[in-house]
């Protein structure tokens, strides 16, 4: 929820340089990461067993 507020708060604009971005849970839609991606974001879809850890992990031979 808090990405579309970001998305379609009255101010939001497009970010000076690219942020990469966490997505957990249920797969967003097309449109929320078109959104997202046009304000200069760089999301991230991941699942599996995120409420274990909240740390995120990467792949150092895969990053993203």
């Amino acid at each position: 929820m808090l990405k579309i507020g970001i998305t379609n708060h009255p101010s939001a604009r497009r970010l000076p340089h690219p942020i990469k971005t966490i997505i957990a849970g249920a797969a967003p839609t097309a449109h929320l990461l078109a959104q997202l991606e046009s304000k200069g974001f760089q999301p991230v879809h991941v699942y599996g067993l995120t409420y274990v850890d909240a740390r995120p992990s990467f792949s150092l031979t895969f990053p993203f």
